[in-house]
């Protein structure tokens, strides 16, 4: 997960520092929105096998972000903006607010999830050998 998150970070700062030119904008804002797709597809699919509770309010973040590319996107098609650089913090600083904040989220949860898992399994064994002790 951590380096599909820095390709995507990698991809905004790239960006950024691109030539200003409708043609090179277009198909550059095209890749990343399929990166941050395919990104967020896996990731929630991710969080529906663990049981990851908070999903719903994930996909939405997810869905909005996609949405804002998706706009910007439409206006440079059509002539109406050129990207500049409040775009380009407005997306990093999205990117690191989802990332520290609901990503987070969830791998403290698959941390959390594993460990009761552990000491579940060892409960078990434990109980495993008990039972051997046991006469008869």
């Amino acid at each position: 997960m951590d380096r599909q998150h820095g390709s995507l970070v990698d991809s905004f700062s790239f960006l950024e520092v691109a030539p200003r030119r409708r043609e090179s904008d277009l198909p550059e804002l095209d890749r990343i929105i399929v990166e941050m797709e395919g990104h967020f597809r896996w990731e929630e699919e991710q969080m529906r096998l663990s049981g990851f509770p908070n999903l719903a309010s994930h996909q939405a973040d997810h869905k909005r972000q996609v949405a804002n590319l998706k706009d910007i996107r439409r206006m440079v098609f059509e002539g109406m903006e050129t990207i500049d650089l409040e775009f380009f913090r407005a997306c990093q600083a999205w990117n690191l607010r989802h990332i520290r904040g609901q990503d987070l989220e969830f791998a403290l949860f698959l941390h959390e999830r594993e460990l009761w898992d552990l000491r579940h399994e060892l409960r078990s064994w434990d109980l495993e050998q008990r039972i051997e002790l046991l006469p008869g």
